[in-house]
């Protein structure tokens, strides 16, 4: 999940929540600024504005000011997949120990394969 870039024909809200039923729907947006566009030589030009935006849903209702208060924690939880960073701290620790275990166990077995290659070679 990451940010992605949005235009709007109104100036965006940072927060937007909606609720449906136990769902919220919630959006985050970033970088809002306003622009214009050229209309070509015969149309006006019309403003838009542009946004990152991240939308993710979670149970419960919170308010639009509950989200913006811990606004860059939620965005930086919901792009890690909910995992705080002491937890993907912990998952990557855990995965290099998993993956030094792994490789033990293929230095073990090539080790024995070593050592089968150089019994049967002595017995020809």
């Amino acid at each position: 999940m990451q940010f992605e870039l949005e235009f709007c024909d109104r100036e965006p809200a940072k927060v937007t929540v909606i609720q449906d039923g136990p769902i919220a729907n919630i959006w985050l947006r970033k970088d809002i600024a306003e622009d214009t566009v050229d209309n070509g030589p015969d149309g006006e030009p019309y403003k838009i504005w542009r946004c990152n935006t991240l939308f993710f849903q979670r149970i419960g209702t919170p308010t639009p000011e509950e989200i913006e208060a811990d606004f860059d924690a939620i965005a930086e939880q919901q792009i890690a997949g909910n995992r705080t960073v002491d937890e993907r701290i912990g998952a990557t620790e855990q995965a290099v120990a998993d993956n030094g275990k792994q490789l033990e166990t293929a230095f073990q077995a090539l080790a024995e394969l070593g050592d089968m290659i150089a019994t049967a070679g002595g017995e020809s």
